[in-house]
């Protein structure tokens, strides 16, 4: 059974601790599948070190999905300030180990990230995804609702614009 827990600066340290190996893996998986222009590895070594500060801090969260007591996958979603519209948050890092890929663990962060987001207040979520390299997340996003949009003058062929109506 998958427990998806909300990750706050009083979590379990082995909860936390896992979290950050899980944005770490990620970081991993982006570096072997190619070159990720602009994307900065840097900043999420230092979110996970910094971890769940650098989403709280911007009216948001990191959640963790757990099963037999092992963190197995993530996300997160904050405070969108490049958005024209009022009220978006960005979604980030969704990311499911290997062996758990294939049961729904992606969609039901998805959908946990986006319930949390409505409930903080958020009226839509955008996210940016690599549908080539990140084939089973751009799926688990558009079975989440989310839709594309063309983002003008972003200048990044290999890259989806998504957003969804969190209202």
């Amino acid at each position: 059974m998958v427990r998806i827990e909300w990750l706050s600066p009083s979590s379990s340290p082995a909860i936390l601790d896992s979290a950050r190996s899980l944005f770490l893996a990620y970081g991993d998986f982006l570096r072997g599948s190619g070159e990720h222009s602009g994307f900065r590895f840097d900043r999420l070594e230092q979110e996970a070190v910094d971890l769940p500060a650098a989403y709280e801090a911007n009216h948001g969260a990191v959640l963790v999905a757990v099963v037999d007591d092992l963190s197995v996958g993530c996300i997160a979603f904050r405070e969108f300030r490049g958005c024209a519209e009022q009220d978006c948050c960005e979604v980030k890092r969704l990311f499911v180990l290997p062996e758990y890929r294939g049961s729904a663990i992606g969609l039901q962060l998805a959908t946990a990230a986006l319930e949390l987001a409505g409930r903080k207040g958020y009226k839509s979520a955008y996210l940016d995804t690599e549908p080539l390299v990140m084939e089973a997340a751009h799926r688990t996003y558009l079975k989440a609702g989310f839709v594309e949009y063309d983002r003008r003058g972003a200048g990044l062929a290999s890259v989806s614009f998504l957003r969804k109506s969190l209202i």
